[in-house]
């Protein structure tokens, strides 16, 4: 059957059911292996200074709640931060579990990423991220999951979302953003 659209009354006939819901243009449930059924952002404005050595930062923080217990988890984004010396470890968080950490090597700190103060306090570094996260593995009922990414020093004060040092007066200085996105995808 053709397609008929009736702009006086507002319908489509001839649309297979399960073509399209009340709330959607096509139903989860219709959309194939690989479509992305729901995407939620976070952006993360505020300056925060002077984190100590071993100290975890806070950092831009989304939630999800998947459709189903299959779905994966696109997670991609990015943390501005500054440190005065040491390196900086990147965490992700799925609610209070360190996801996307790399093996255990000697003493070496397991995270997902880093960024290196060879560089100035007044310099402003971007760690850019992208991990895939399975959090069901299809068992389970879907609930909220927060996704949280942080930083924490080895040996020096650091900074989110500026440079580390207090001169915030010179139209050199930075006043960045972290963001972060969190995309379900089906399986």
């Amino acid at each position: 059957m053709a397609l008929v659209l009736d702009g006086s009354a507002n319908t489509i006939a001839g649309l297979a059911a399960g073509g399209i819901s009340n709330s959607k243009a096509i139903a989860a449930a219709a959309m194939p292996a690989g479509s992305i059924i729901q995407v939620q952002k976070s952006a993360d404005y505020t300056t925060q200074t002077d984190y100590t050595s071993g100290q975890e930062s806070a950092g831009p923080t989304v939630d999800i709640t998947l459709t189903y217990n299959t779905s994966l988890v696109y997670v991609t984004g990015f943390l501005s931060h500054g440190e005065t010396a040491g390196d900086l470890h990147i965490y992700m968080y799925r609610d209070s579990t360190k996801i996307g950490i790399g093996s255990a090597v000697g003493s070496a700190t397991r995270s997902m990423g880093a960024g290196s103060t060879g560089r100035q306090q007044y310099d402003v570094q971007t760690t850019h991220f992208t991990y895939v996260d399975n959090p069901y593995g299809g068992s389970g009922t879907p609930a909220a999951i927060t996704y949280k990414l942080t930083g924490q020093s080895t040996n020096g004060t650091f900074s989110i979302n500026k440079h580390d040092a207090s001169n915030e007066n010179s139209a050199n200085d930075n006043s960045c953003i972290s963001y972060i996105v969190a995309m379900e995808v089906k399986q």
